[in-house]
């Protein structure tokens, strides 16, 4: 994998990803708007709050890429899953969780309609 599923870089493709797919925001547009995102990983596009997002990318494109945070969550998810499919496991204990946390819901939550049993 070129990025790890937990960078900075990651979370910057993913929020452009949304921004140019579901908002038909140009590109270029969008990549200026994503450039504001740093240095925060996984554990910070789930914790951070409405207001951090506003901040750094203004209100109303801070309250949309909001509203898409805990997808990311099944992105990165995916992305180690792909990973493992392919023997190559990246040693990030967040991420690692993550991924246990969704393929365990993905697996036993979703076949009991939501309730692991």
């Amino acid at each position: 994998m070129s990025a790890s599923a937990s960078s900075a870089e990651s979370v910057r493709t993913y929020f452009h990803t949304i921004l140019t797919e579901h908002y038909s925001i140009p590109s270029s547009e969008a990549s200026t708007i994503v450039s504001a995102w740093r240095y925060g990983r996984t554990k910070e596009v789930i914790n951070f709050e409405i207001e951090t997002y506003r901040e750094i990318f203004g209100p109303e494109i801070g309250a949309l890429l909001y509203g898409w945070r805990l997808k990311y969550g099944t992105h990165v998810a995916g992305m180690k899953w792909e990973d493992w499919k392919r023997g190559e496991v990246e040693e990030d204990g967040m991420s690692c969780k993550l991924c246990s946390i969704f393929l365990d819901y993905w697996l036993y939550g979703r076949r009991s309609g939501g309730r692991n049993e």
